[in-house]
């Protein structure tokens, strides 16, 4: 990435294969869907990556990792078992996906073989929280039909509201002055985004 993003010839030679993607540490997911490009064009990167002039410590990093074998076995583990997980990690970040709809989604998960365990903690976290179960399987006492109904309807993430906050962080920046009349407008650009 660092190799590529700041050199014009560089990332033009990745105009065929489309650019590596950008992983954001705080978008879930992101990694594993640089993982998937890495996987599906690993040997077009090693030749584009290969064929960079230079000597500099981003070009050799660049160039020892793309032809590191550990790095296109743990490609192909990442791809086998989580290719999945992007998915549903994207659907659970939508505002309009719902607790029933995210406990089935997790249930019916295939991780194959699962390297690391994702699957075991999922399935714990799902186990281990009697409440969720409860309340899919309607076994929760005291709770009405009516309030069964909503809570089955929930939001089973936070991250639209997180992204709410970060959002107005941004907003409310000490050097982003704005008036009554641009914050609206600022405000719909940014909602849009997502």
């Amino acid at each position: 990435k660092a190799a590529t993003i700041k050199n014009k010839n560089r990332r033009q030679k990745f105009s065929e294969i489309g650019s590596p993607p950008q992983p954001v540490l705080t978008r879930w997911g992101t990694w594993l869907n640089a993982a998937e490009y890495y996987a599906n064009n690993l040997q077009d990167v090693r030749d584009i990556v290969n064929s960079f002039d230079g000597e500099g410590i981003l070009v050799m990093k660049a160039k020892a990792a793309v032809n590191d074998i550990n790095v296109a076995e743990s490609l192909v583990k990442i791809q086998r078992d989580y290719q999945e997980l992007p998915k549903l990690i994207k659907k659970m970040e939508s505002s309009k996906y719902t607790l029933q709809e995210a406990h089935a989604d997790i249930a019916a998960v295939n991780l194959r073989q699962d390297c690391v365990d994702i699957g075991a903690y999922l399935k714990k976290r799902m186990l281990k929280n009697k409440d969720v179960e409860a309340i899919i399987s309607l076994q929760k006492e005291g709770i009405s039909p009516a309030l069964y109904a909503e809570l089955q309807c929930c939001q089973p993430t936070s991250a639209s509201v997180e992204r709410s906050f970060s959002m107005l962080g941004k907003l409310l920046r000490k050097d982003r002055p704005f008036s009554e009349v641009n914050v609206e407008k600022y405000l719909c650009v940014y909602y849009k985004k997502f």
